[in-house]
């Protein structure tokens, strides 16, 4: 079984519901306002860390408040390897809000300064290097894993820089549109559609796989709960397909509650009765 590894950012995410977005200069009502722990890579390495799989977190907190919540957090999840560096000023904090639909929009509040850590860390054959949100920053990084003989996987804004070469992307719609995709840069590619389904393209073919049903409360956790399923098949050597239907799963799961971090994988085999 392969190692996992999410390399992104931890953050203390601010969440306030409001019924629908005013036009420009207008104003809305926000309500039922929830301070919890959030950030991409974070979400998806403790989601996944419920699962057999191995889960690791490269991230960074600043040395404040939110920072030392954010380690206790951390330090309470079973399973997970935390590698999470404490870098002198503000950890990252985003405001979130969510509407009637349940579709949110962030707002980050500090920037990201993961580059300021040492990255020292051994990867090889086994381990699958995720760099679920992609900058630039990380091309190094990236490129140190693919030296290593890791399996590597990003984001679709990896498209944006012709320099990233990857085994597989992963992302939204809404991150990149199906024409950009360049199959010289990553041979395997899924675009997740939300209630659409997702996308599996490669230069030969494109495969799609539905969407589960589910009662929709919040989005947010969709994509990283989708994520750390199709990590999970990959992980435990399931097909490609096979691993995107545990991730609709996982996401379908994950919307049903009102949380930043999906639900664990127990959960989500008790729901769709595994």
């Amino acid at each position: 079984m392969k190692r996992v590894w999410l390399v992104g950012p931890i953050s203390w995410d601010t969440v306030i519901e409001v019924d629908s977005y005013p036009a420009n200069g207008g104003f809305a009502q926000g309500k039922n306002r929830k301070e919890r722990a959030g950030g991409s890579a974070s979400n998806t390495a403790i989601t996944l860390a419920s699962s057999e799989v191995k889960s690791n977190l490269i991230s960074f907190v600043g040395d404040d408040e939110i920072g030392k919540k954010l380690l206790k957090n951390l330090a309470e999840v079973s399973g997970l390897e935390s590698h999470v560096r404490v870098l002198p000023g503000s950890s990252l904090h985003a405001i979130i809000t969510v509407d009637s639909s349940g579709e949110r929009t962030v707002f980050a509040l500090e920037e990201n300064r993961i580059i300021d850590i040492n990255f020292d860390f051994k990867f090889d054959v086994n381990d699958i290097v995720c760099f679920p949100v992609w900058r630039d920053l990380y091309l190094p990084w990236l490129n140190f894993a693919k030296t290593k003989g890791a399996m590597t996987a990003v984001g679709l804004a990896g498209f944006e820089n012709k320099d990233v070469r990857a085994d597989i992307a992963i992302g939204s719609s809404s991150d990149l549109s199906e024409t950009k995709v360049d199959f010289n840069q990553v041979p395997t590619v899924i675009i997740t559609k939300g209630s659409e389904g997702a996308l599996l393209l490669t230069s030969t073919s494109k495969v799609e796989v539905k969407a589960q049903r589910a009662e929709v409360r919040d989005l947010t956790g969709a994509g990283d709960a989708f994520l750390a399923g199709v990590l999970l098949g990959i992980a435990t050597d399931k097909e490609i397909v096979e691993a995107m239907q545990m991730g609709a799963k996982w996401a379908a799961a994950a919307v049903e509650i009102d949380s930043s971090i999906p639900p664990s994988w127990s959960d989500v085999c008790h729901r769709f009765g595994q």
